[in-house]
């Protein structure tokens, strides 16, 4: 019999703890752990952390699976040696070593089965959330073509068309107003890019003052929302610094209409 530190050193405990010794080296394990019990101590550790750390990272199969399972082992043990076993014998030891080892192999194939099964039901659950969101982008556009669309073809609509200064001669715009709305639609379709650092800024002149209505987006050529106010005889639109003015620059003047 070799000593306890060259037991310990032989790794013999840590494979009887994982079912993987023969019985002759049970024997010998028990054995130590009887003479020492501070040997008996670490194996009974080993085993506790064994137990945590399948709990901590395993991905358990569905509950019926398990109970097969158990029910398998109950019925080959019934089939095997039914000697009582003793605190150091090992649990499935009655288990013919490669019942024990496809039983194991069987459970931990139905976890990985499971965890990827969870992996691709996440993944498709996110290019659900993606695809209902594009079609929520999708939908408001529609929603939105469909709103400016009934405005413009409203009897009440009128196009009113804003041309150029001597700033910019062949600056063009077209807004469409219509008295029932609180809001109007610019379309910028000739307007040139604002100077670096500058922005379109459109105005109401509504008794000799200018009324902000709006910023224009400067990288867009679509129609653009901005608001309706009554009594106003033009519209005119300035170049501003980005984010707008209080007060319009007169002096800035690219194109005006009037209503």
């Amino acid at each position: 019999m070799m000593d306890k530190e060259k037991f310990l050193a032989s790794g013999l405990l840590e494979q009887y703890v994982l079912h993987l010794t023969t019985d002759e080296e049970d024997q010998m394990v028990e054995l130590y752990a009887e003479s020492f019990p501070e040997i008996a101590k670490e194996m009974e550790e080993m085993r506790n952390g064994l137990e945590q750390y399948a709990q901590k990272y395993a991905v358990p199969p569905p509950s019926n699976v398990k109970k097969d399972i158990m029910k398998q082992i109950e019925e080959l043990e019934a089939q095997g040696n039914r000697a009582t076993n003793n605190f150091f014998t090992k649990p499935s030891r009655a288990l013919p070593r490669w019942a024990s080892f496809l039983l194991l192999g069987v459970y931990v194939l139905f976890g990985l089965i499971m965890t990827l099964r969870h992996q691709a039901i996440k993944k498709e659950n996110n290019q659900l959330l993606q695809e209902i969101q594009n079609c929520q982008t999708s939908s408001q556009q529609v929603k939105k073509q469909i709103a400016i669309a009934a405005l413009i073809e409203d009897k009440m609509t009128q196009p009113i068309y804003l041309n150029g200064s001597a700033l910019s001669p062949a600056a063009k715009a077209i807004v469409y107003w219509n008295p029932t709305e609180n809001h109007a639609y610019l379309h910028p379709y000739a307007l040139p890019a604002p100077p670096h650092g500058k922005q379109y800024q459109i105005w109401a002149d509504v008794d000799g003052k200018m009324i902000n209505l709006g910023l224009i987006n400067p990288q867009g050529s679509d129609i653009q929302e901005i608001k309706r106010i009554d009594r106003a005889v033009s519209l005119n639109i300035t170049i501003e610094p980005m984010g707008g003015s209080n007060a319009p620059n007169v002096k800035q003047l690219l194109a005006n209409g009037l209503i």
